[in-house]
């Protein structure tokens, strides 16, 4: 270009061939960076796409690295979960057994001062379907919950009266009901029970026992399953059972007989109150409520 430019260059025949050339070679080099130019244009604008492209990858791995480690964790917590639902459920099925047997022997007793009669086919039904249903529960993992199952269909629901007699006083001063009687049916095992008697919680410790009518004692003992037992014989074929007792006043014997109010022991966890007539039971919170 200098030399084209140069005003000083000579204009001859050989000088005019050589200006061509070089406005050929400026023109072919002009396009070449043209393109060049194009070219770097395009890269530059692909590498922006491919660091944008970069940018998301980034991210996504990041994201997925995070979801990742929530659900490592959430596996932990949930094996934890499931270690910690097994034992509670073992430790259910312990307190599940532990009501059915303090049933069955409060049941033996009655029976035994005849009471109450049993079905003993209807019974050996029942304890058959039972221990079919502790064996076959199983875990629902996706719910973390035990598969309730249907059994215990054959279960006896003891036969109940209405009471029609006067309204008396409560075993206990202030209490709360834990368990009320009637037909309940186990959320987990799918068994059915029937409440025979009432469960009052007392609200002050080591609390007196009251007995709720007039009556003479026929049952005053230690028992392997329901700790003291005392059952008081009313007028009308009416007992009032009184279980659990973690003691029994030292004047209660066989054959006392006491007044309504008498304290007959003392209570620490629950009491277990059951009320019978002839045979039948009567919901006991229908003695005082």
């Amino acid at each position: 270009m200098s030399v084209i430019l140069d005003e000083a260059y000579a204009q001859n025949e050989e000088s005019l061939i050589e200006m061509e050339v070089l406005k050929a070679m400026l023109k072919k080099e002009k396009e070449k960076a043209k393109k060049l130019s194009q070219k770097f244009f395009s890269n530059n604008k692909n590498i922006e796409l491919l660091d944008a492209h970069a940018k998301t990858l980034q991210n996504a791995i990041s994201s997925i690295d995070k979801k990742r480690k929530k659900l490592l964790k959430t596996q932990r917590e949930n094996k934890k979960a499931l270690k910690k639902l097994q034992l509670a459920k073992a430790s259910y099925k312990r307190r599940l057994k532990k009501l059915i047997q303090k049933q069955n022997a409060l049941k033996q007793t009655l029976a035994h001062l005849n009471i109450i009669k049993i079905d003993e086919e209807k019974k050996a039904k029942e304890e058959k379907e039972r221990r079919e249903a502790f064996k076959k529960q199983k875990i629902v993992l996706d719910e973390n919950l035990p598969e309730v199952k249907k059994h215990g269909s054959s279960y006896q629901k003891a036969k109940t009266i209405k009471y029609r007699g006067v309204k008396t006083i409560a075993p206990l001063n202030a209490y709360t009901i834990t368990k009320r009687y009637g037909t309940y049916t186990d959320p987990i095992y799918g068994i059915k029970i029937f409440n025979e008697s009432i469960s009052l919680k007392p609200k002050k410790q080591n609390a007196k026992v009251k007995t709720v009518f007039n009556g003479k004692v026929i049952y005053a003992d230690k028992t392997a399953v329901l700790d003291n037992i005392v059952i008081v014989e009313h007028k009308n074929g009416l007992h009032t059972i009184y279980a659990n007792l973690s003691k029994i006043a030292p004047n209660i014997k066989k054959g006392k007989k006491v007044k309504k109010g008498t304290t007959i022991g003392r209570v620490k966890d629950e009491l277990v109150f059951e009320v019978t007539q002839k045979s039948y039971h009567i919901n006991p919170i229908r003695l005082f409520r």
